[in-house]
């Protein structure tokens, strides 16, 4: 298939060639989109009656510090933002979600998990799963409310020292996923 496309800034117009490929992953693309949309639990969206409304909500934080509680995280769902999670989730504890305009906090329950430590390598791995409640909103999360599940993996690489011992951590890698309905 033959496109022209036009240059805005030159004037010019130039025939490119989408190849078989580029039209197999944009329509994959968007084909992925729509389960994804699906899975999630999208619906369009409708008035606030401004009685409490349910709805599937994700989390994904992710945190690459090796000194700092603080994840970067996406919510998708019942409401679509981004900000910082501050805490110990990880670990069984409780971490504060701060979103634009206002934070809640998030507790882990039932919570298990392990961790490999690979001397050879001075690699530690930790993965582990567990249930979580969200509770004490503030702002525009003054009412929320929900639970539900959580995973997180873990790796830190750590240097070897002079006596061949691994030592500090050099680099490190978080990752916690959390679904479940949410109230606002």
């Amino acid at each position: 298939m033959k496109v022209r496309a036009f240059n805005n800034v030159t004037g010019s117009r130039a025939q490119a060639r989408i190849t078989p490929l580029a039209l197999a992953l944009t329509a994959g693309s968007a084909a992925l989109a729509i389960v994804t949309a699906a899975m999630l639990g999208a619906a369009p969206a409708s008035a606030n009656t401004g009685a409490p409304r349910s709805s599937a909500e994700s989390f994904q934080a992710m945190s690459t510090s090796t000194n700092s509680a603080t994840s970067t995280v996406i919510a998708t769902g019942a409401f679509t933002t981004a900000g910082t999670f501050t805490g110990s989730l990880a670990q069984g504890g409780t971490d504060t979600a701060r979103l634009p305009g206002g934070t809640f906090k998030i507790t882990a329950g039932k919570f298990s998990g392990a961790t490999g430590f690979f001397p050879g390598t001075c690699l530690t791995i930790s993965q582990g799963n567990g249930t979580y409640k969200i509770h004490d909103g503030k702002g525009n999360y003054a009412r929320i409310s929900g639970s539900g599940g959580f995973a997180f993996n873990a790796q830190s690489v750590a240097v070897r020292n002079a006596s061949g011992d691994c030592g500090g951590t050099i680099a490190s890698e978080l990752i916690i996923t959390l679904k479940g309905p949410v109230k606002l």
